[in-house]
C-alpha cells in the first residue's frame, strides 16, 4: 500500500502541483510600460466617409502552420486623401 501511495504522488500529485504553481506567475509581457504618449497624425486632404450600411473588414491572419481570416461590419470610418 505504501508503494502505491508514492506512486500515486509521483506520477499524479507532484506534476498537478507544479502545474498549478507555474500558473500563478504572470507573464513578462504584462510588465510592458508606455514610454513615449503618441498622437495620431491630422487628417489632411479631401475627407471621404465610408458608407457604413455595406461595408465590411475582411482579414487574414498568418500563423506559423495556420492560417485564419474573418470580418466585422464597419460601424463609422473615414479617409483623407491628399494629393490625388
Amino acid at each position: 500500500m505504501e508503494v502505491i501511495k508514492r506512486i500515486l504522488i509521483g506520477t499524479v500529485l507532484f506534476p498537478a502541483y507544479i502545474l498549478l504553481q507555474s500558473c500563478n506567475d504572470a507573464p513578462k509581457g504584462d510588465d510592458a510600460v508606455i514610454a513615449e504618449k503618441q498622437h495620431a497624425a491630422k487628417a489632411a486632404g479631401e475627407i471621404f466617409t465610408a458608407g457604413t450600411a455595406n461595408s465590411n473588414i475582411r482579414f487574414t491572419g498568418h500563423g506559423v502552420g495556420k492560417n485564419h481570416s474573418g470580418n466585422f461590419k464597419l460601424s463609422a470610418g473615414s479617409v483623407a486623401v491628399s494629393g490625388n
